[in-house]
C-alpha cells in the first residue's frame, strides 16, 4: 500500500470518527428496523437457531445488532467491526452485559481466522473501502464452507437522479464539512420523496437521523457504486453460489460458500 493511500485511509477514518461523533443516535428508526428484516429474510431461521456465530463488517449505528438481539436468541454470537472507533465506543456503552464484542477493525484487512463464521455480512460498507471487490473477498475468506454471505451495495444512480447526486457530491468536497452539514440540512425536509434504502423520513425518525442517512451518502471522500454484473461476478471468484437476490432492492445479494 502506497504513503497516499495511507493517508486517505488516515482521512477517511477521521471523516467517520467525526460523523458517528456528532450524528449517533441509540434510539434506532424504526424504518431501519424494518429495512434490516427484509435484509435478513434469507438467514432469518438460521439467525433464530442456536449457536450461530455472526460477523458484520461496517456495523456503525448498530441498527442489524439491534435487529439480531431483538430476535431473543441466547446461543447466537455477534461480532461487529467499523473503522470508526467513535461508532465502536458508543456501540459498547449500549450492550450492557451481552458477550458481543465490537472492535475497530478495516474490512479489507480482517483479522479473523479463516472459516470462522456462520453468517457474515456487510450492508453499505463495502461502497466505502479501497478496493471493493477485496473487502468483500476477506468478507468470503472467514465465512464457513456452507455458510451463508450477504451484502447490500449502492446500485450505479440513474437518470437525472444521477446528475444531482454527483452535483451535491462535488460540491461537499470543494465547499467543506460546514456547508456540507447544511446542504444536508436542507435536503431533509425532501427525505420522503428520495429512494433511499433505509426510507428514513421526519415522520418516522428526527431531524439528526434524517440528516445522518443523508450525510453518509453525501459527506465520505471515498464511495463507489456498482452494477449488478459485477457484484455477481464477485461471488462466482469467491465461489460463493447466490441463493437470494431482493429484486426491490438492488443490490442485495445473499450466498452459501462452496467447499
Amino acid at each position: 500500500m502506497t504513503a497516499g493511500s495511507d493517508l486517505m485511509n488516515c482521512r477517511i477514518q477521521s471523516d467517520f470518527d467525526d460523523h458517528w461523533g456528532k450524528n449517533f443516535s441509540a434510539a434506532i428508526p424504526r424504518s431501519k428496523i424494518t429495512e434490516a428484516q427484509k435484509f435478513f429474510r434469507p438467514v432469518i431461521t438460521l439467525l433464530k437457531s442456536q449457536e450461530t456465530k455472526v460477523f458484520e463488517a461496517g456495523c456503525g449505528d448498530g441498527v442489524h445488532w439491534t435487529f439480531i438481539r431483538n430476535l431473543k436468541n441466547d446461543g447466537l454470537s455477534y461480532t461487529g467491526i467499523d473503522i470508526s472507533a467513535a461508532a465502536i465506543n458508543r456501540l459498547r456503552e449500549e450492550k450492557e452485559r451481552q458477550k458481543d464484542r465490537f472492535i475497530k477493525m478495516d474490512l479489507s484487512a480482517l483479522s479473523e481466522p479463516d472459516n470462522s463464521y456462520d453468517i457474515v455480512f456487510a450492508f453499505g460498507v463495502i461502497a466505502y473501502t479501497q478496493r471493493p471487490e477485496k473487502s468483500f473477498a476477506e468478507l468470503c475468506r472467514i465465512c464457513k464452507p456452507g455458510g451463508w454471505v450477504g451484502i447490500w451495495v449502492y446500485p450505479e444512480p440513474q437518470g437525472v437522479g444521477k446528475l444531482a447526486f454527483y452535483t451535491i457530491r462535488h460540491m461537499c468536497r470543494l465547499l467543506g464539512p460546514f456547508a456540507t452539514r447544511r446542504i444536508a440540512d436542507s435536503i431533509v425536509p425532501f427525505m420522503g420523496w428520495l429512494p433511499t434504502r433505509s426510507k428514513v423520513n421526519l415522520f418516522n425518525a428526527s431531524w439528526k437521523q434524517c440528516r445522518e442517512v443523508i450525510l453518509v451518502n453525501i459527506a465520505p471522500r471515498r464511495l463507489s457504486f456498482f452494477l449488478r454484473e459485477e457484484v455477481i461476478l464477485w461471488f462466482e471468484n469467491q465461489h460463493i453460489t447466490i441463493e437470494y437476490e431482493d429484486e426491490n432492492n438492488q443490490i442485495t445479494l445473499w450466498g452459501r460458500k462452496n467447499g
